[in-house]
């Protein structure tokens, strides 16, 4: 792509997004300071059609990106617009979410708000579900009598816990030798296949375990049981959002079709699945995502971590008619304030 192409590429994104409207090459003329006349911008125009970055409506003389378009100007031609106002008002919300928080899940649900009622799209908060993960490591802490912490860490480096209770009362020197046990002998395999293995162990021959090793077999038997049971959880933020956004608002059946895609969170779940292990934002647009419900949308997230290790997905859904250059830079930044606080 030549120079010429990609500004007027860029050109076409950007006015398309601030208007909402399709972009004649009057239009572009006037926002470029190139010295070009309409009828070559014309021809450039048709070419970036013809390559697949531009499309036509049917109704309009002007043109509006494609997938491929968008994805090319978040890849190539962005720039990104500072955010520091925004982190300002971040700070305070957090501040006083941090000061109400139970635990993790309630400070990524008070980001995941901001986001939504900052940008005016859709936030979207993701936890993975635990149960298929190879485990790294195991923590038991006692919290007090006859309850536990279990802390589970997955090779992919995601985060649980789950508070257990217990019918016998333990102490942390205990719970740190039956700990280092289990992840001598469970490393690398997941939860699924440790449960089965425990069931297997203990129901073969208990006798010829002493009885640390029944406890410590007994124990992580509840524990991962326990922590097993979490499922997938996926949260949005202001769904209603949407209805701000005239592509959705002149179109029922686009509109219909939004809906269902939020309903339908298995989908949005095989996307994210994706995103888990990128250090960057990541931005799924349109088709991308491999699913007709999202033709219309974008995804913009990126992944939460703590001491290297990731706990979940924040970002954004949003239409792929969006102000990228602002919505990237601020999902990225918001997720990094997240860490930082929190380590």
């Amino acid at each position: 792509m030549t120079e010429r192409d990609r500004e007027i590429l860029k050109a076409v994104v950007q006015i398309h997004i601030n208007t909402g409207e399709p972009v004649g090459s009057r239009t572009i003329a006037k926002h470029l300071n190139m010295k070009l006349s309409p009828a070559t911008i014309r021809n450039i125009m048709a070419d970036l059609e013809e390559s697949g970055f531009l499309i036509q409506p049917h109704t309009s003389a002007g043109r509006v990106p494609t997938d491929l378009g968008y994805r090319y100007y978040v890849d190539n031609l962005i720039e990104e617009k500072s955010v520091e106002e925004e982190l300002n008002e971040f700070d305070n919300v957090m501040r006083d979410a941090i000061n109400k928080a139970k635990d993790i899940k309630d400070v990524l649900k008070a980001a995941s708000k901001f986001l939504s009622e900052r940008t005016r799209q859709v936030g979207l908060l993701f936890i993975p579900k635990i149960k298929v993960l190879k485990v790294k490591n195991v923590e038991f802490i006692k919290v007090a009598n006859n309850t536990i912490l279990v802390i589970f860490a997955s090779e992919s480096g995601i985060i649980q816990h789950k508070l257990v209770q217990l019918e016998e009362d333990y102490t942390q020197e205990q719970l740190n030798k039956f700990s280092n046990y289990i992840n001598q002998r469970f490393s690398g395999k997941n939860l699924a296949e440790i449960r089965k293995e425990l069931l297997s162990e203990m129901e073969r021959d208990k006798a010829k375990y002493d009885e640390f090793y029944n406890k410590a077999l007994e124990l992580s038997k509840k524990a991962m049981s326990s922590i097993e049971q979490e499922e997938f959880e996926v949260h949005f933020e202001g769904t209603s959002h949407i209805l701000e956004h005239k592509e959705f608002i002149e179109n029922v059946e686009k509109l219909r079709e939004i809906f269902k895609a939020f309903e339908e969170k298995s989908k949005i779940v095989k996307i994210l699945d994706q995103c888990l292990s990128e250090d960057s934002p990541t931005v799924i647009i349109g088709m991308e995502s491999g699913f007709e419900d999202f033709k219309e949308l974008a995804l913009i997230t990126t992944s939460c971590s703590f001491k290297d290790r990731i706990f979940g997905t924040l970002g954004v859904v949003s239409p792929k008619r969006v102000d990228y250059a602002f919505l990237i830079p601020l999902v990225q930044k918001t997720a990094e304030y997240i860490e930082e606080i929190l380590d």
